[in-house]
């Protein structure tokens, strides 16, 4: 199968046909994770609930180690049960 690259504003698309988003259950906004490889790229399906969640820790990860015990202390040490 052969897809033609378009412009989209300053960059550039790719148009994936509708059986292949069936096949792989992607929908309209879903993400996708683009890897290049030597002389190709895969597209990897993106869980968007753990991407969520991997963005949320990359955020508190920021805070200082002071501000992260003054959010577990404010949160009643609810985070020793997860």
């Amino acid at each position: 199968m052969t897809a033609k690259i378009s412009k989209w504003g300053n960059s550039a698309a790719i148009r994936i046909p509708s059986d292949i988003l069936k096949f792989l259950s992607l929908h309209i906004g879903d993400s996708i994770e683009l890897l290049k490889k030597e002389n190709s790229i895969e597209l990897i399906v993106v869980d968007d609930a753990k991407s969520k969640l991997i963005a949320e820790a990359k955020r508190i990860k920021k805070h200082s180690t002071k501000e992260y015990e003054q959010l577990e202390a404010s949160l009643d040490d609810g985070l020793s049960n997860v």
